[in-house]
C-alpha cells in the first residue's frame, strides 16, 4: 500500500476544531525509546537533499555570502547524519548527583575504550554538567557488555523523571528566558512538553535558591526530592497552552514524571493567536490584566532543522510551508507581546532553517510593535557555539521556484503568494538588528538546526491599525471570541451533516462523530468545572484537619476539585457528578490565583489539568462502614503534604517487615504477621489512610502513603515508585 505523506515538521498543519489532526505532526524532542539514535547505512541512503532545499539554502547561505564553500558541505554532510543522545538532569531531584557521577563514569570509560569511538560528555554551555551527550552506535548500546547497562540505566531513570530526553538545540530557549524566582510564564505552544519541563526546573531551583526549602526540612527524613516545598508563597507558575486537547493531554504525560514540581503547573488548550488576557477579579469591575513575566513561543514551523531525526522529511521539503506559515508566526508573537510584562522577556523559536520563518518573522514583529519591543543579543547570553541572524535573505516562489531578492522582483514576475513582509527591511537598522538572533546548524555542534529571538518589553504595546490584505492581531478587548465562534460554527457544521445525510450509514458516521466530539473536551469553552475544596466542601476540609492533625500553615485554600463536564448535542454542558470528588489536587499559589480570574473573566481561560493528585477517596469494601468515604495522601504529594501532618504516621522498622510489604504482589502485610515495635499502634489505629515510615539503608525514614485495612497494612504507590523505594531501603526482588 501507498504510505501517507507526512508533513514538513513540528506543529505545521494547524489541528482540527475537534482536537484531531489529519496528519501527525513531527516532534522537536527525542522518542523515550531512543528511535533517533544510529540506525545504520539504510537512514542514511534515505536521506539526500532536494533539488529545491539546495537551490533555497544555497542562495541563502553560499551566494549571498553567509557562508564558503567549506561550510556549505560541512552543513549538508551533518544534515544527512543522525542525531547522537542528548538529555538533561533533573536538577530537584535527590537522584540528580547520583546519575551525574554514573555519568561520570561512563565517560571514563568512554575515553579509555579506543576500539568503539564512543563519546559520553557533559554539554559544554550547560552549568554543573546537568546535561550529557552521548554519541554511539545503537547495537553498542544495547548488547555490548560494557555500554548496555548504560542504556537501561537511561531508560529506567528516564522513567522515574531523573532524565530527560531532548535534543540539544531545543535546550537552548528556555536557558535565555532566565528564569528568575516567582516568574510568572507561558509556554504557548507547549506539546510535547521538554521544553515546559524545563521551565518547570529553571523555576524550582530559582525558587529554592531565593526562598529555601519552606516547611519541613526534618532531620532523617527522606522525601526524593531536594527542592522547595512550601508553595503557599509567592512561587510563580507556568502556563503550558497547546491547541489541541488531544496533545495537551501528551503533554500532561510528560510532565507527571516531574510530580513535585506539578503545583506549579497549569494546562490550558487555547489557539495561540487568540489566547485570553486574564483580569483582576478582585477588582469591583476587573480591568487590570494579570500579565506574563517570561513567555515562549516555540512556534509551529516547517521544522526543516529536524531533518536529522526525520530524513523522510527531505522529499517532502516545499517552499509554500513557509510561505503559509508566517502569518501565523507573526499573529502567535504579537499575542505574546500584549500578554507580556513591561520589562519581562519574551523567546521566539522556530526548528525552521529558513529565513521566511525566523528573520522576516522577527522583522515583521518589530515592525508591528512599533518600539514596544526591543532584541537583546542572544549570542552574548549563552555561551553555545552558532551564528548570527541574517541581515538579507532571498524568497523562493511556491509555484515556479523562482529566487526573488527584493518584492518588487516578485510583483514583475506575477507571484501573488509571495508578500512584501516576507523579505529583508528597506530600514537599514532594522536589517542590522537581525545579527542579534542566534541561528544553529548542524554542523557547528552535532545538533540539529534551530533560531532563537530574545525580546525586551519595553513599554506597553498599543493595537497596530489594521491593514488591508496585512497580517491582523487579534484584539481581545473589542473583538468577540474568535474561539468561541469557530467552534459553535463547528458545531453547527457537524450537526448539519446528520441531519444532510444521504443514508443511514452516512448517518450513522456523522452522529457517531458528533457524539465522539461532544463527549471529548475539543469543543467545549470549558473542558473540566474547578472549585476550592473550601468553598464546596467545608466539612471535608474539617474532617482531613481533624483526621491528619493537618498544622495551620498548610493551605488549604489551595486543595482543588476537578469535575468533569459533558457536551450535550444542543450545545448544553452538563455536569454529571456532584459532591466530594474521586480526587482532590493541589495547586501552587500562584497556579490557583491564575485559575480564579481566569475562570470569573468574561473570556474564560480554558484549562485542561491543573494541580498535583494529593488526596484519593477511598472505597474499599473491607473498611468500615464509617470510614468508607476518608481519604487516603497520593504518593506523588508526600515529599510536599507530610511536613504539614502530626497523626496517623507510625513506622515500620522490622527489616523483615520491610522486606515482606515492598515484595508481595499486593503490597499489604497483615498486621498480626508485623515483626516491628509498631504492631499494637498500628493495630489501635483506624482504617483509613495513614502514612508509614519505612527504615532505610542509611537508617533514615521514607515517608509512603498506605491505607489501614481491616486486618492489614497497605502499600498505595503505583509500580514505577515501588522500584526506587526498593532501592532506597536495600530491598531486592
Amino acid at each position: 500500500k501507498k504510505k501517507k505523506k507526512k508533513p514538513m515538521g513540528k506543529k505545521n498543519k494547524r489541528q482540527k476544531l475537534d482536537g484531531t489532526a489529519e496528519k501527525k505532526p513531527n516532534r522537536n524532542e527525542q522518542d523515550d525509546d531512543d528511535e533517533t539514535r544510529r540506525k545504520g547505512t539504510d537512514v542514511r541512503e534515505k536521506a539526500k537533499p532536494n533539488k529545491a532545499f539546495t537551490a533555497f539554502y544555497r542562495a541563502n547561505f553560499v551566494d549571498s555570502g553567509y557562508w564558503g564553500e567549506d561550510e556549505w558541505g560541512k552543513f549538508l554532510e551533518f544534515m544527512v547524519k543522525p542525531l547522537p543522545t542528548t538529555f538533561w538532569i533533573t536538577p530537584t531531584d535527590s537522584q540528580a548527583g547520583m546519575v551525574k557521577e554514573t555519568l561520570h563514569q561512563y565517560k571514563r570509560k568512554a575515553e579509555a575504550d579506543k576500539e568503539n569511538h564512543v563519546i559520553v560528555r557533559p554539554i559544554p554551555w550547560v552549568p554543573d554538567d546537568m546535561a550529557w551527550f552521548i554519541d554511539a552506535p545503537r547495537v553498542l548500546l544495547r548488547k555490548d557488555p560494557t555500554y548496555a547497562p548504560l542504556h537501561q540505566f537511561l531508560i529506567l531513570y528516564t522513567e522515574r523523571g531523573v532524565i530527560n530526553r531532548q535534543e540539544e538545540a531545543s535546550m537552548v530557549p528556555v536557558h535565555l528566558l532566565n528564569i528568575t524566582a516567582g516568574s510568572r510564564c507561558l509556554d504557548m505552544c507547549a506539546a510535547p512538553g521538554s521544553k515546559t519541563a524545563q521551565m518547570l526546573s529553571a523555576l524550582a531551583v530559582e525558587n529554592f535558591k531565593a526562598y529555601g526549602k519552606g516547611v519541613g526540612g526534618e532531620e532523617g527524613v527522606v522525601s526524593g526530592f531536594t527542592g522547595r516545598v512550601d508553595y503557599a508563597g509567592d512561587e510563580g507558575l507556568v502556563v503550558a497552552n497547546d491547541m489541541s486537547t488531544d496533545r495537551v493531554n501528551i503533554l500532561i504525560h510528560q510532565i507527571k514524571r516531574l510530580s513535585p514540581l506539578y503545583p506549579l503547573a497549569l494546562f490550558t488548550a487555547h489557539d495561540s493567536r487568540y489566547y485570553p488576557t486574564i483580569k483582576n477579579t478582585d477588582e469591583s469591575t476587573p480591568t487590570t490584566p494579570v500579565p506574563f513575566t517570561r513567555i515562549l513561543s516555540d512556534v509551529m514551523c516547517s521544522g526543516d532543522g529536524t531533518f536529522r531525526k526525520a530524513p523522510h522529511m527531505w522529499r517532502e521539503w516545499h517552499p509554500k510551508h513557509s510561505i503559509s506559515l508566517h502569518s501565523d508566526q507573526v499573529l502567535v508573537a504579537l499575542r505574546a507581546a500584549k500578554l507580556l510584562q513591561v520589562s519581562g522577556r519574551f523567546v521566539y523559536s522556530t526548528c525552521s532553517l529558513s529565513p521566511v520563518e525566523n528573520e522576516a518573522v522577527v522583522t515583521h514583529i518589530l515592525k508591528k510593535t512599533n518600539g514596544c519591543l526591543r532584541l537583546i543579543d542572544a549570542r552574548k547570553a549563552i555561551g553555545i557555539n552558532s551564528a548570527p541572524g541574517m541581515e538579507s535573505w532571498k524568497v523562493m516562489c511556491p509555484k515556479k521556484y523562482t529566487m526573488f531578492a527584493t518584492y518588487e522582483e516578485a510583483v514583475k514576475a506575477g507571484s501573488t503568494s509571495v508578500k512584501r513582509y516576507h523579505f529583508p527591511s528597506d530600514d537599514k537598522a532594522v536589517r542590522e538588528e537581525m545579527s542579534k538572533c542566534l541561528r544553529l546548524f548542524p554542523h557547528m555542534g552535532d545538533f540539529g538546526g534551530f533560531f532563537v529571538a530574545v525580546f525586551e518589553k519595553v513599554t506597553e504595546y498599543t493595537q497596530p491599525e489594521a491593514e488591508e490584505g496585512g497580517v491582523n492581531p487579534y484584539d481581545s478587548e473589542t473583538e468577540e471570541d474568535r474561539e468561541t465562534l469557530e467552534r459553535e460554527a463547528y458545531l453547527k457544521e457537524l450537526q448539519k451533516n446528520v441531519d444532510n445525510a444521504p443514508n443511514d450509514l452516512e448517518k450513522a458516521k456523522a452522529a457517531a462523530k458528533l457524539t465522539r466530539v461532544c463527549k471529548n473536551g475539543s469543543l467545549q469553552r470549558e473542558v473540566a468545572r474547578y472549585t476550592t475544596l473550601v468553598d464546596t466542601l467545608p466539612g471535608v476540609v474539617t474532617k482531613l484537619r481533624e483526621t491528619y492533625k493537618l498544622k495551620m500553615e498548610f493551605p488549604v485554600h489551595q486543595l482543588i476539585c476537578r469535575y468533569h463536564l459533558e457536551l450535550k448535542e444542543g450545545g448544553e454542558l452538563v455536569q454529571p457528578h456532584e459532591g466530594m470528588p474521586n480526587q482532590v489536587l493541589f495547586c501552587s499559589k500562584g497556579v490557583s490565583e491564575t485559575m480564579r480570574h481566569g475562570l470569573k473573566n468574561k473570556k474564560q481561560l480554558r484549562i485542561v489539568n491543573a494541580g498535583l493528585r494529593c488526596l484519593v477517596k477511598d472505597r474499599r469494601m473491607d473498611a468500615a462502614a464509617d470510614q468508607s468515604q476518608d481519604t487516603r495522601i497520593a504518593q506523588e504529594a508526600m515529599p510536599l503534604i507530610y511536613h504539614y501532618i502530626s497523626s496517623r504516621i507510625l513506622p515500620l522498622s522490622a527489616a523483615e517487615d520491610i522486606v515482606t510489604i515492598l515484595t508481595k504482589k499486593d503490597k499489604s502485610i497483615p498486621i498480626d504477621a508485623m515483626k516491628s515495635a509498631s504492631r499494637e499502634q498500628w493495630r489501635a489505629m483506624t482504617t483509613g489512610g495513614g502514612v508509614l515510615l519505612l527504615e532505610t539503608e542509611t537508617g533514615a525514614q521514607l515517608p509512603v502513603s498506605v491505607l489501614r485495612t481491616k486486618n492489614a497494612v497497605q502499600l498505595y504507590v503505583d509500580d514505577n515508585d515501588i522500584k526506587g523505594i526498593r532501592e532506597i531501603c536495600g530491598v531486592k526482588m
